[in-house]
C-alpha cells in the first residue's frame, strides 16, 4: 500500500460552543484529496471519541450531504466525529461504467491512519455511512475495509451490478439499508446500469451475517416498516427501513416530498454505536494512560523515542507483536510493512504508549 501523508489545515473555524470545523487536504496515491472534519463540542485530547465517514452522492460533496444530513448536530450531542471525504470528479469508485475508478478505499483507510495520529479517537468504533452514491461507497467499505469498518449504513444505496459478485467480506458487517420505493435514481428493484435490486442486497448481507432468513418486521409509521433481523452471527446484524413512495432523499431532511417520519441521521447513529471492533492491541491495557512522542511520524526507516525505552514492544493494528527490544533511543522500522503501529514502553519504572505510521 503506498501511504503519503501531508496534512495541510487550510480551514479551522472554532465557535462558540466549543464546536471545530476543519477543512484539510490529504495526499494520496500522487493526488491531494481534501475532505471536512467536525470535531463536536465535547472532544478534548483525553477521551477517545467514535469516528462516522459521511460520504456523499454522485455529482454532490462534502459540504453537499454535511448540509443535507444533518449529522453534525446528532454528533455534537452523542459526542461523535464526523467526516466529510470528496471523492475525486464528485464521485465514489464502486464499479460503475461511469464515475470514478480511483482508489476510494485506499483513500479512507490513509484517512484513518491519518485521523488516528491526530485526533483521539477510538479504532474500535470507526462506522461509514453515506447517501446513494455514498451509499454503495460505504458498502464497498464493507466488502474490503471490515478490518477497520466496524458498522455502515446506506441510505439510497445499493450494489453495483459488476462489483456485486465481487465482495467477500472477511467477517460478518452489521448493516443497515434506507430505501424508498419510489426511488427513481436508484430503484428498489434494480437496474442494469446502476444497482442489483435492494433485496438482494440485503438478501447479501443476512447469509454473510449468518442470520436466520426470519426476519421482525415493525411498522414504524404507515409510511415506514422496519425489517430486523435479530437472530444473527455474534455482534452482527442487518436492519432494513422501507420507505413507502420515499424518493431518492434522506429522511428527515429539508426539501420538498422528503419523509419527516424518521430522521436518517438519528436511525444509523442508535444503530452504529452498538456495534465495535476489537482491534487495539490488548496489551496495550489502560494502565499505559502517559503518550510518549516518536519522531518523525511517518517514518520510514529509523523511529526515535524521545527519551531512553528501558525496554519496548510494538504491535500491528491487529494486535500482533512486531518488534521489541531493550535499552533503545533509536529502532529500525525498515523492514516492518507499510501500516498504522502501536507501542508501548518502559521507563524508569514509568509505562507509556505511542502509536506512529510507517511509509
Amino acid at each position: 500500500m503506498r501511504l503519503t501523508h501531508l496534512f495541510f489545515i487550510s480551514l479551522f473555524c472554532l465557535s462558540a460552543n466549543g464546536q471545530n470545523s476543519i477543512s484539510a487536504e490529504l495526499e494520496f496515491d500522487g493526488e491531494l484529496r481534501d475532505y471536512k472534519l467536525f470535531l463536536p463540542s465535547g472532544y478534548d485530547s483525553l477521551s477517545s471519541m467514535p469516528l462516522v465517514f459521511n460520504l456523499h452522492g454522485f455529482t454532490s460533496t462534502a459540504e453537499g450531504i454535511e448540509d443535507r444530513s444533518q449529522m453534525n448536530m446528532i454528533a455534537d450531542t452523542a459526542g461523535f466525529i464526523v467526516c466529510y471525504p470528496n471523492g475525486i470528479d464528485r464521485a465514489w469508485n464502486v464499479g460503475w461504467q461511469f464515475g470514478s475508478n480511483a482508489n476510494d478505499v485506499g483513500f479512507i483507510n490513509a484517512m484513518i491512519d491519518t485521523f488516528l495520529l491526530k485526533y483521539k479517537i477510538d479504532p474500535n468504533r470507526i462506522y461509514s455511512t453515506g447517501f446513494s452514491n455514498g451509499g454503495f461507497m460505504s458498502y464497498r467499505l464493507a466488502c474490503e475495509l471490515n478490518d477497520r469498518i466496524a458498522a455502515i449504513a446506506s441510505v439510497a444505496g445499493g450494489f453495483s451490478p459488476d462489483y456485486f459478485g465481487n465482495c467477500e467480506p472477511s467477517r460478518p458487517v452489521p448493516v443497515m439499508q434506507i430505501h424508498g420505493t419510489f426511488d427513481l435514481i436508484v430503484p428498489i428493484n434494480g437496474s442494469p446500469a446502476v444497482t442489483v435490486p435492494i433485496q438482494d442486497v440485503v438478501n447479501f448481507w443476512v447469509e454473510n451475517n449468518e442470520c436466520q432468513t426470519a426476519f421482525l418486521e415493525t411498522e414504524i409509521t404507515a409510511s415506514v416498516k422496519m425489517r430486523d433481523w435479530l437472530t444473527c452471527a455474534p455482534s452482527s446484524t442487518v436492519k432494513y427501513y422501507i420507505i413507502e413512495q420515499g424518493s431518492h432523499t434522506w429522511p428527515g431532511s429539508e426539501g420538498f416530498g422528503v419523509n419527516q417520519d424518521i430522521d436518517a441521521s438519528e436511525e444509523i447513529w442508535l444503530f452504529f454505536k452498538q456495534f465495535e471492533l476489537n482491534t487495539t492491541p490488548s496489551n496495550l491495557s489502560e494502565k499505559y494512560s502517559q503518550n510518549i512522542s516518536v519522531f518523525p511520524n511517518p517514518v520510514s526507516n529509523q523511529l526515535n523515542f524521545s527519551k531512553l525505552a528501558d525496554s519496548y514492544s510494538i504491535f500491528n493494528s491487529i494486535g500482533q507483536t512486531v518488534l521489541t527490544g531493550k535499552s533503545a533511543e533509536t529502532i529500525s522500522v525498515s523492514q516492518i510493512p507499510d501500516g498504522l503501529y502501536f507501542g508501548k514502553m518502559e521507563q524508569d519504572g514509568n509505562l507509556y504508549q505511542f502509536t506512529f505510521v510507517k511509509n
